[in-house]
């Protein structure tokens, strides 16, 4: 994508919100849609014209840019927002109240959302979510000497950091039709920006964990990385069953029992560190697991 390409995208896509705005929405979605042939990989356009489509009641168009704008920058909250919008419309409440509930995750402080999740529960006669963090389930038989590890405290840039990774890696998920294919990687904030869009940089750590070697290796890699993008944080996804070393999931101290898989997202920065496990079974990532730091795969970047 040129300069010139993105100026131009950039120009049209001001000229298509002034119509939006203006209520000329047959007007703005032709000219996201100009918008779009300059910068067709551009999760915004796709999402304003979403918007615009669903204006005109051309549900299943706007349905279609929404999950087109979700592909392509998962951990956007009002790219699930908008795709909720769209399944409302068409009458799909149940589907749009899990993609309004996966929006509230990525955005915890959108009121807006969160009074859609909550009338989309009494529509649907649901209760209220809870205030109170879910348990975390019980898989096989958990070892006695390893109590439940409490949260440790997260500021609020890297909580939405943390969130965007965890809804990222659960779509990629779904998209694999529930099959845990993923490689490892890690992905560094703050975002950066490429042209109208921040985008994370994420890096594929693929054979990180095949040895000690390979590790260590991998290690001082990320943490040139990180000094090269100027980020502050630092968010790993490391699939259990693809660990060849170090096997943390067969220690004593180990809380879970022997898991058939799973995923393990562990946040590092000079702030903050945290490590969480995501029992997989079923097709589905169950509700995480806070585990104690001591059973890290990946040692601090940040020192």
């Amino acid at each position: 994508m040129t300069a010139a390409a993105d100026s131009a995208a950039d120009l049209i896509r001001a000229e298509a919100n002034t119509a939006f705005k203006s209520g000329a929405f047959l007007k703005a979605a032709g000219l996201y849609t100009k918008a779009l042939k300059e910068q067709p990989d551009s999760a915004v356009l796709y999402s304003n014209r979403s918007a615009a489509l669903l204006k005109l009641d051309k549900v299943a168009k706007a349905l279609s840019d929404a999950q087109e704008a979700i592909r392509l920058k998962p951990e956007w909250d009002k790219a699930w927002t908008r795709r909720a919008g769209a399944r409302e419309a068409a009458g799909q409440r149940e589907e749009a109240l899990k993609d309004y509930e996966h929006a509230l995750s990525l955005n915890a402080s959108n009121a807006e959302v969160a009074a859609k999740v909550k009338a989309l529960r009494q529509a649907l006669g649901k209760p209220a979510l809870s205030s109170q963090p879910a348990k975390a389930p019980q898989k096989g038989k958990a070892s006695a000497a390893a109590p439940a590890v409490s949260p440790p405290e997260v500021p609020s840039d890297l909580r939405e950091f943390l969130n965007r990774v965890v809804t990222l890696t659960k779509a990629r998920v779904s998209d694999a039709g529930g099959a845990l294919t993923l490689d490892h990687s890690v992905c560094f904030w703050p975002p950066v920006q490429r042209g109208d869009e921040e985008q994370m940089t994420q890096v594929a750590i693929t054979h990180a964990f095949d040895s000690p070697e390979v590790l260590q290796e991998c290690l001082q890699f990320l943490r040139q990385t990180a000094t090269q993008q100027g980020s502050t944080a630092a968010c790993a996804v490391i699939v259990q069953s693809k660990v060849a070393y170090p096997q943390v999931f067969k220690r004593p101290d180990w809380p879970l029992g022997r898991s058939e898989d799973g995923i393990f997202i562990q946040l590092d920065s000079l702030k903050s560190k945290q490590l969480q496990y995501f029992p997989y079974s079923g097709g589905l990532l169950r509700e995480p697991v806070q585990l104690k730091l001591d059973l890290k795969l990946l040692e601090p970047l940040y020192r």
